[in-house]
Parts: structure tokens; C-alpha cells; sequence
């Protein structure tokens, strides 16, 4: 009998077929998966659900991603937070990474870089 735990995962993001898709396939992953449409709802199901992992949208309403992931790390220190952007500069990625991310990908993406960052971030928490 499996004795595994689901890693629980939220994708924040305002572009529904985005999430959709990450959800789909983070599902098939393995990963137990929930979704937000703001930097609100971002926050608010992070006190909620306490998830392993957020995949947070740079760029989307209710405060922004780099808002959000000030505040997700203020109370969850010990989620991993993956910015997720088709911004493309490297200015936005240092700025993600001091202000606490765990990681950086650039939409679009290889769906098997998404779940391999992810699962490293996770494990760097876990270790």
C-alpha cells in the first residue's frame, strides 16, 4: 500500500487557460493542485491550504506577484514560490529572487522544467 502524501500545489494565475493547463498536468504529475486568479486569492489560499509549492504569476491584479510573494513567504516561510512571468528580462528574475523566490521560469515552458523546479524546491524545504 502507498503511503504517499500528495504534495499540495497552487497556480496563481489571471490567465485561465494557463492554469488549466498547469493544472492538468501537475495533476497527472502526481501533485495534489489548486488554483487562484489574483495576488489576493494567492495569499488568502496560502494561509488556508499551507501548500508545499506556489507557482505565482508575476504580473496579474489584486497587488501583484512580487507582493504576493513577500507576503506568502511572511506567513509560510517554508512553501517554495516558483514566479512564473512572460515578462522577459533579467531584471524581474533578481528582483523575484531577493525578494524571496524559489525559483524563475519564463512562459512558456517546458512542462517537464516546471515539475523537476517544483520538486527541487520542495526538497530543499523538506531537507
Amino acid at each position: 500500500m502507498d503511503e504517499r502524501v500528495e504534495d499540495k500545489i497552487l497556480i496563481a494565475d489571471d490567465e485561465s487557460e494557463i492554469v488549466r493547463l498547469l493544472k492538468r498536468f501537475m495533476q497527472s504529475a502526481g501533485f495534489k493542485v489548486y488554483s487562484a486568479m489574483d495576488a489576493q486569492e494567492a495569499v488568502a489560499k496560502t494561509r488556508d491550504l499551507r501548500p508545499d509549492a506556489v507557482l505565482l504569476d508575476i504580473v496579474m491584479p489584486g497587488g501583484g506577484g512580487i507582493e504576493a510573494l513577500k507576503e506568502i513567504k511572511r506567513i509560510q516561510p517554508t512553501t517554495a514560490v516558483i514566479m512564473i512571468t512572460a515578462v522577459v528580462g533579467d531584471e524581474m528574475m533578481h528582483i523575484s529572487l531577493q525578494a524571496g523566490a524559489d525559483g524563475y521560469i519564463r512562459k512558456p515552458c517546458a512542462l517537464s522544467e516546471l515539475e523537476e523546479t517544483v520538486r527541487d524546491a520542495i526538497k530543499k524545504y523538506r531537507q
